[in-house]
């Protein structure tokens, strides 16, 4: 049963197969460890779920203690960066040519995206790509039709190895900058964008997403 009084509204919600009504109130104490824990890395849904809290209710005890919970798409990065500069140099010349990175808006996001991406139809490239740098690829059908030989009509696809992830986004762009010369300009326009995102993080969260140790330097 839902209750409703003048200082607390009782909401209903299911765990564990059991329905448990709680009060969206919460002590000092608890909205410290709201904070504490949003501070050292963690999103509000995975608050709420130490907290036994809707996440709705994490996200507005924070913003009534001036935190304003951040809605990019800033998930832990999928990206790792070899060590082997010739690899990171083979990378960006396959983004000079083959490669795209955008600004753009979402129609179901209230922020812009960042997109960036490398198109090919070589198999071995993309795989390539994923043992070097993680990331996933996708095959992309461009809408176009050839026919085979045989006679058979088939639709053309292109394979894209590609994130719009901040963090990813950030890691690659920062890796690849230094050698980029064709995608040079768009590269940096992105980067400043995704940097300002990133630079706005408290430091748990920085570390986090971008795959630092606690105890290294960002």
């Amino acid at each position: 049963m839902v209750g409703v009084c003048r200082t607390t509204v009782i909401r209903v919600i299911q765990r564990g197969g059991k329905y448990k009504p709680y009060p969206w109130q919460a002590t000092k104490e608890e909205i410290d460890k709201m904070v504490e824990l949003y501070i050292s890395g963690y999103k509000p849904s995975e608050i709420a779920s130490i907290l036994g809290r809707d996440p709705g209710f994490i996200r507005k005890k924070l913003r009534e203690r001036g935190i304003k919970p951040f809605r990019y798409n800033l998930r832990p990065t999928k990206i790792k960066i070899p060590q082997d500069e010739k690899k990171i140099i083979y990378l960006a010349g396959l983004f000079d040519g083959e490669g795209y990175v955008s600004i753009g808006k979402n129609s179901n996001k209230p922020y812009l995206l960042p997109q960036f991406g490398i198109a090919n139809t070589s198999k071995d490239v993309m795989e390539w790509l994923v043992s070097n740098f993680g990331g996933k690829y996708y095959k992309v059908h461009t809408g176009r039709k050839t026919t085979v030989p045989g006679g058979e009509v088939i639709e053309k696809y292109e394979l894209a190895w590609r994130t719009n992830r901040v963090s990813d986004i950030y890691l690659l762009l920062k890796a690849l900058l230094p050698y980029l010369i064709i995608k040079k300009k768009e590269a940096e326009e992105v980067f400043e964008y995704v940097s300002g995102i990133i630079d706005k993080l408290p430091e748990g969260h920085k570390k986090r997403i971008l795959g630092i140790p606690p105890g290294a330097n960002t």
